[in-house]
């Protein structure tokens, strides 16, 4: 059946009992344990963790009271998942010198955060770049010769306009593949160029 919901409505679920109710605005009761999760496309999920609710603030929407339950309880779960998503911090990487590998990097547009010692002895340094808050660690070992094969790994930077970029960075004395990049890159095709450090790591260079 379906029913046009009140003014500003809340469509309400018990997750348990899978049950959708139309509710307006006034007539809402939110747990003092309730919080809003984010769900795009102007709507609001809230969920009450004691009492098992999921709220959906639906504007100017239509439902129906039997199907729609499942949705809920999914995009409920959805929700839940994205309060406590996986997040990618940091990869780390060995080199034969922190501070050639830091000028290089530093080149790139990364800057130095912290630099300490691990309970290992290991020699770390720690950088970011400006508005990412996943970050780039460097580390060193005395004795530890470090070999990186050819295409083993790269990481990877976009950037808005890659041919001023590039300029940037092959004018601070670092190599760009290809060679000829500018004429390469003054067409609508796929832009993308290498540099590699000190120690053989490439790193990815991508227009976006």
């Amino acid at each position: 059946m379906r029913s046009n919901l009140p003014a500003d409505p809340l469509l309400v679920h018990d997750i348990r009992g899978k049950r959708s109710i139309g509710l307006p605005k006034e007539r809402r009761n939110m747990s003092a344990d309730a919080h809003e999760l984010p769900m795009g496309r102007g709507s609001r999920l809230f969920h009450c963790h004691l009492m098992g609710w999921a709220i959906m603030h639906l504007p100017s929407l239509c439902y129906e009271s039997g199907p729609i339950a499942p949705n809920l309880t999914r995009m409920a779960e959805l929700g839940q998942g994205r309060r406590t998503m996986i997040r990618f911090l940091h990869t780390r990487i060995r080199v034969q010198s922190l501070n050639a590998s830091i000028a290089f990097y530093e080149k790139l547009g990364y800057s130095e955060k912290e630099r300490k010692q691990s309970p290992d002895g290991n020699q770390l340094a720690f950088l970011e770049l400006p508005g990412n808050d996943v970050f780039l660690e460097l580390t060193w070992s005395e004795n530890y010769n470090t070999a990186c094969p050819e295409d083993l790994m790269h990481t990877a930077l976009g950037v808005d306009d890659i041919i001023a970029y590039c300029d940037k960075v092959e004018k601070a004395g670092i190599e760009i593949w290809p060679s000829g990049w500018r004429e390469k890159f003054s067409g609508d095709g796929r832009k993308m160029a290498f540099v590699t450090d000190p120690d053989g790591y490439e790193v990815e260079i991508l227009e976006r």
